[in-house]
This record gives C-alpha cells, sequence and structure tokens, in this order.
C-alpha cells in the first residue's frame, strides 16, 4: 500500500495552521489527488467499474467545493489537476514501454529514487525534470510548450 503519511501530515499542518479556506482546500486536494492518482493505478489493474464511479463522484464532490470557494480554489485545483494528469501520463508511458523506473531514470539523466518520489506524489517535479521525462519516454509535447506562429523569415 502506498505510503500516505506524509500528504496527510502536510493537509494537518495546514488545516491547524490557521490558513485560508482556499490554502486548506488546495492542502485537502493534494491529498485527495494523490490517492486518487494511486486509487487510479490500482483500478486499471483491477479494472472495476464500481470503484470507478466513487472516485468520479468524489472528484466533482471536490469540483463544486473548489466553485464554492471561489476563483482562487478553482485555479489551484485546476493547477493540481494539471500536474496529476502529467504524472498519469509519463507512469503509463513508462509501462507501456516497459520501462522500470530505473531504466526511465538513466534515459532521462536522474536518480531511481527521484522518479520514484514523482510517481508517488512525494516530490514536485521542476518543469526541466518533466521534460527530461517526457523526452526520455518520446511524449508529445503538450500545447503550451508549441509556438503558436511560425517565424516569419528574417
Amino acid at each position: 500500500m502506498p505510503d500516505l503519511q506524509e500528504p496527510v501530515q502536510e493537509y494537518l499542518r495546514s488545516h491547524d495552521a490557521g490558513t485560508s479556506p482556499a490554502e486548506g482546500l488546495a492542502a485537502a486536494a493534494t491529498v485527495i489527488l494523490t490517492v486518487w492518482l494511486l486509487s487510479h493505478i490500482m483500478l486499471e489493474r483491477m479494472r472495476t467499474k464500481a470503484m470507478s464511479h466513487d472516485f468520479d463522484a468524489l472528484l466533482q464532490q471536490i469540483d463544486r467545493e473548489a466553485k464554492e470557494q471561489g476563483p482562487q480554489a478553482v485555479a489551484q485545483l485546476h493547477a493540481l489537476q494539471v500536474k496529476y494528469r502529467m504524472l498519469n501520463q509519463i507512469i503509463q508511458a513508462r509501462r507501456a514501454l516497459k520501462l522500470t523506473q530505473k531504466d526511465l531514470a538513466q534515459k532521462a539523466g536522474l536518480g531511481q529514487a527521484e522518479v520514484s518520489k514523482i510517481e508517488r506524489g512525494r516530490k514536485s517535479p521542476t518543469l526541466d525534470t518533466y521534460s527530461r521525462l517526457a523526452a526520455a519516454l518520446d511524449l508529445e509535447v503538450p500545447r503550451l510548450a508549441r509556438r503558436r506562429h511560425p517565424r516569419k523569415a528574417a
């Protein structure tokens, strides 16, 4: 079973520290999305529709709560969703290529422990690290990173 102690402790610290509701929601969303990511991976193996429906309902509830908290909470939740979608793509691509974390780390010029922490949500990779992982897995460049307009000839 994955170790969720650190994200849960982070949430509890933020909750006890008297932070704003938006920050508390962001911390809770981080914990929930970490659990969701790990559970999604487990569900993929189990192929259980009933549990998947429960997580979909939970994610819809989180979305509603963020909307109730206001635009800042919605923006923070969206940022977390993007982060976890990117992590999930990296994990799925690594598995599809039948690479171990060690194989991926070597291809990306990273340590295996760093790849493990990133995949478990215990470390937030930098843009450079995401880029290295994506390049090592031959993932398509995200739309955000592409030029919008071709350069004009000088």
